[in-house]
């Protein structure tokens, strides 16, 4: 070892040094340089005792790995004694501390003596406090922050909030303890395996210095910070073994993450589920009751008509019927105590309320709805999807019915608010035909009407095969209703020989042979009338327009009807000798006039 001589000052300089550099690391901030101009002895001193550390380690894992369980569960009963008569050592040393700081306090003349004294013997408090704590945990072998008291947390906003928010920040806080708790004792290991080499490092350090001075004064001063330090290193090794314990007993029944969240729902069923379903049968049993007692007044005393106020009650009614659902509800969580659920219900709730502000003119709208003070009204007709309907209930969600159709509809309020309705009149038809009707469509098809909906139409031919339409293409297609009367209207044509009789003579005499014709026929007693009329000429034909008029019986022989009238026709032009025009064919040839053959 080398022999220095050097002033006292300088010894006492490189002291302090030192402490700045400990203090850096226990929280005051320092220059780090002072750590560059540790010397080389002090570096070989620290090599040497890490290289045996090191090899002492080793050769434990290797007494670990030979032992047997019972000798393995002795040796950790020997290092818990170990631990908790070294902690007990370090809280006897805090305790005469203590007791020395009040001796010190009550000699002491000038306020800033006593101040600083105040303040150590605070901290002493706090560090005996953690200890006791410490000591506590390794004896039990469990975590005994559950029988602590909890200090209330200070929160930044209104107090009315911070009160409403507390149980549910709370709750989250307790649902994450455990990993908090884990990372906060890694942290602290963490902090404490780089504290204590720095430690034994300023003992070492002092205990360098100490051998190479003779001044007693110093050489006293430094055995008081030596014991000083001692006492640190001692505190931080108890509380590093401590926070390695509580770490193994808290990592060692760590369970796989399946497990760990079905003991998560099976605790929340338990205690939160049995909670919220109690309130949802709570919330529904009070609002069923509400609507059928609605209901039950009406049934007692039933009405034909509903007037403004019988509405007015009615809307009345539901609101204190859903008011008292979410009473209910809250008064469940109530009396079990549940802050959290019922203050997350009362957040929610506070949430929809402040939401639905915006919505004020949508909300007024159906509400004069209900009241049927609104642009639909009920008993009145409006269109939906191309079909009419009659408003028969006007309520939360409207009936709409349509007499001519197997289907009934309910629409919610909200999409009333864009339609319009108007009074029903006798004479106005719900749809074009009924089930049974026969239909002609602008498309030719003429069918009978099998089914019809709001939706889908579906119709039979002639031939038995069916067509069906979406409802609203079928309204877009003109059906035509023959089913009640019809009329065939039919253009036929003579010659030009006829001239001088066509327009009185040959329109009546074809009227009554085509009559006596009809009459031959199965159908001809559904005739309701027939009319011949000279129509117009043609460049080949005098033109006459045949109209037929027949009852609905006969529908289903339309098209026979239709092909008898030019049969009928033609049979009264052989039965009176009249002549058929021909047409006229034009051949031009190159170079050559016109000529026209007949």
């Amino acid at each position: 070892m080398l022999k220095l001589r050097m002033s006292p000052v300088f010894i006492i300089f490189i002291i302090f040094s030192q402490l700045f550099i400990c203090n850096s690391v226990f929280g005051v901030p320092t220059d780090n340089r002072a750590e560059r101009k540790k010397t080389k002895v002090l570096l070989e001193a620290i090599q040497v005792e890490g290289e045996e550390a090191e090899k002492n380690k080793i050769s434990e894992e290797e007494i670990q790995e030979a032992e047997t369980p019972e000798d393995k569960v002795k040796r950790e009963r020997k290092h818990i004694v170990t631990t908790l008569e070294s902690m007990i050592h370090d809280i006897n040393i805090l305790k005469q501390r203590l007791s020395d700081s009040e001796k010190e306090f009550k000699a002491a003349e000038q306020e800033s003596e006593k101040a600083a004294i105040k303040e150590e013997t605070e901290r002493l408090n706090e560090h005996l406090k953690s200890l006791r704590t410490n000591f506590g945990k390794v004896i039990a072998g469990i975590n005994l922050s559950a029988f602590e008291q909890k200090s209330e947390t200070a929160f930044k906003w209104e107090e009315e909030v911070s009160d409403l928010l507390q149980p549910v920040i709370q709750e989250l806080k307790s649902m994450t303890s455990r990993p908090r708790q884990i990372q906060k004792l890694r942290s602290d290991i963490a902090h404490y395996e780089n504290t204590l080499p720095i430690a034994k490092k300023i003992i070492k350090n002092i205990q360098l210095i100490k051998r190479e001075t003779e001044d007693e004064y110093l050489i006293k001063e430094l055995k008081e910070m030596e014991a000083d330090w001692r006492d640190k290193e001692h505190q931080i090794a108890n509380q590093l073994i401590a926070n390695r314990l509580q770490l193994e007993e808290l990592t060692k029944d760590e369970k796989p993450l399946l497990d760990s969240a079905q003991g998560a729902l099976k605790n929340f069923f338990k205690t939160r589920g049995k909670n919220i379903l109690l309130s949802f049968i709570a919330f529904f049993t009070v609002f069923v009751v509400f609507r059928l007692t609605h209901q039950g007044i009406y049934k007692l005393k039933p009405v034909k008509e509903r007037t403004f106020y019988i509405r007015l009650f009615d809307v009345i009614y539901y609101f204190v019927g859903t008011a008292g659902a979410l009473f209910a509800s809250l008064a469940v969580l109530y009396v079990f105590g549940d802050w959290v659920l019922l203050t997350l219900i009362l957040i929610f709730t506070i949430g929809f309320l402040w939401t639905a502000k915006e919505n004020i003119p949508r909300f007024w709208n159906q509400i004069k709805l209900l009241l049927n003070l609104g642009p639909v009204r009920e008993n009145e007709r409006l269109i939906y999807g191309g079909v009419p309907w009659k408003v028969t209930c006007l309520n939360f969600y409207t009936d709409l019915e349509n007499p001519l159709l197997k289907s009934q509809i309910k629409l919610p309020l909200h999409k009333l608010t864009e339609m319009v309705s108007y009074p029903c009149h006798k004479d106005e038809r719900w749809f074009p035909c009924k089930e049974g009707d026969w239909v002609v469509l602008s498309d030719g098809t003429r069918a009978q009407m099998r089914t019809q909906t709001h939706e889908t139409v579906r119709l039979v031919l002639l031939s038995g095969a069916n067509k069906s339409y979406l409802t609203e293409d079928f309204l877009r297609l003109n059906p035509l209703n023959i089913s009640e009367n019809f009329r065939l209207k039919v253009t036929f044509g003579v010659s030009y020989d006829h001239l001088f009789i066509i327009t009185d003579e040959l329109p009546e005499t074809m009227k009554k042979t085509m009559e006596e014709s009809f009459r031959k026929e199965n159908y001809g007693n559904y005739m309701t009338d027939l009319t011949v009329d000279f129509k117009e000429t043609t460049p080949s034909a005098l033109e006459l327009e045949i109209s037929a008029y027949f009852s609905g019986e006969v529908a289903p022989l339309y098209e026979k009807i239709q092909k008898d009238i030019y049969k009928f026709c033609v049979h009264a032009c052989k039965q009176n000798a009249w002549n058929l025009p021909h047409a006229k064919i034009a051949i031009r040839e190159s170079g050559e006039d016109e000529d026209e053959m007949e």
